[in-house]
């Protein structure tokens, strides 16, 4: 796949492409948006939020079909118990860093 700018002018060529969406929307299955997994791409390490905009069984495709060692799941609410739905909200993992907000982990 060759993604072109704005101007028309070719960007960058994409070797390898993951599409999760086949046999999967169909059935209510999603992962919603970039926010939904945060990648530990150091460390071969997922963590995704489970929710109704975040499906497991997606996630484990996505971590398989880039080669992620593991995939961490959890729940994760605000201070009124509504989910939040996306992992990058709650967590960011870097290099040398990575923040959590615990208390949001239910």
């Amino acid at each position: 796949l060759q993604m072109e700018s704005g101007d028309g002018s070719k960007r960058k060529r994409y070797e390898h492409i993951v599409q999760l969406e086949k046999g999967n929307e169909d059935q209510g299955k999603f992962l919603e948006g970039t926010g939904c997994i945060v990648a530990d791409r150091t460390n071969k390490k997922a963590y995704v939020a489970l929710s109704e905009r975040s499906n497991l069984a997606v996630a484990e495709e996505w971590s398989s079909a880039l080669g992620y060692d593991e995939l961490v799941t959890f729940r994760s609410e605000d201070a009124e118990c509504n989910p939040v739905y996306h992992t990058n909200v709650i967590m960011a993992v870097g290099t040398s860093v990575a923040v959590v907000c615990g208390d949001s982990i239910a």
